[in-house]
């Protein structure tokens, strides 16, 4: 299970594209002492290498994340977006795809953790009406009790 803070959640934020998303999240990462200052960068990197966005049933996601030493402490933020911003396809680099949820990874636990975390936040994605719910969030708060019971929601 993913535990969300609900100071890594940002609902509705003025973003205009993928790389300001990222970066808000990596700025509430940052000031919570989960990653340092080039932790950011390596994410922007990759994800121009590796898109992560996935289609899925209830909102398009993407899961932003890079291994780093510059993370100090395993966290996932959270963004849930009013206006959708353009993620490439993680299957697809050439398909476009409107995201309105974006859950980026940091992991300080090394590669066999990231990739667990990572297949955790990868399960949600078949549990529509947890990223459905999430979508329609109406705090931060809301978010992170979501979240807090991601398991409950049935997959399909």
């Amino acid at each position: 299970m993913i535990q969300s803070d609900k100071n890594l959640i940002l609902l509705h934020p003025q973003v205009k594209d993928r790389q300001e998303v990222i970066r808000q999240l990596c700025k509430l990462l940052e000031e919570q002492g989960c990653v340092g200052p080039s932790y950011c960068q390596a994410v922007l990197d990759r994800e121009e290498q590796y898109p992560t966005g996935l289609p899925s049933e209830g909102a398009v996601a993407a899961i932003p994340h890079a291994l780093s030493k510059d993370v100090q402490r395993t966290a996932v933020a959270v963004a849930v977006l009013k206006d959708p911003v353009i993620f490439r396809n993680i299957s697809d680099y050439e398909e476009e795809l409107e995201a309105k949820l974006v859950f980026l990874l940091a992991n300080a636990e090394g590669a066999g953790d990231h990739m667990d975390t990572l297949q955790d936040l990868m399960g949600y994605m078949s549990r529509p009406q947890l990223l459905l719910d999430l979508r329609n969030a109406e705090s931060a708060d809301a978010v992170a009790e979501i979240l807090a019971r991601a398991d409950s929601y049935p997959e399909e």
